[in-house]
């Protein structure tokens, strides 16, 4: 595997779409997740602290990567993930991660399609410039 690469791009102004423009499309959805993710799509789980969303979040990677059942019940599409996490260090995810390896059956040592970006300080919106060129996050 190698290693994620993130390149900054120009910002393209968006299409509006009308309502039958809208509906004149496919309909079929090749999920992700079956039923809870869809392809190419991002998701935000929030809820309270301390209920889970972390382990539930990196069940969920470990899922796609493998292409296994998630939860034991919702089929899954094998595909390279991105874990971004903002709130937790970098030890904890580590250690939790090397838990639900463990719970599925894999080695610690297995070759997944997983990527992470933990505790970066990242900011994922895009900074344009008057012409439309990528202003750089230097912070």
């Amino acid at each position: 595997i190698h290693p994620l690469k993130v390149a900054m791009c120009k910002a393209e102004p968006f299409e509006v779409l009308s309502l039958p423009q809208l509906l004149d499309g496919p309909t079929v959805i090749d999920w992700t997740v079956d039923q809870i993710v869809p392809p190419k799509g991002g998701g935000l789980l929030a809820a309270d602290s301390g209920v889970g969303k972390t382990w539930t979040t990196l069940d969920l990677a470990l899922a796609v990567a493998t292409g296994d059942r998630w939860l034991g019940h919702f089929a899954t599409k094998r595909g390279p993930v991105l874990i971004v996490d903002e709130e937790n260090a970098e030890l904890l995810v580590r250690l939790r991660l090397r838990k639900l390896l463990k719970g599925r059956g894999l080695s610690e040592g297995v070759d997944l399609p997983v990527f992470s970006m933990v505790a970066r300080m990242i900011n994922l919106s895009p900074a344009t410039q008057p012409n439309g060129t990528m202003i750089p996050d230097v912070t």
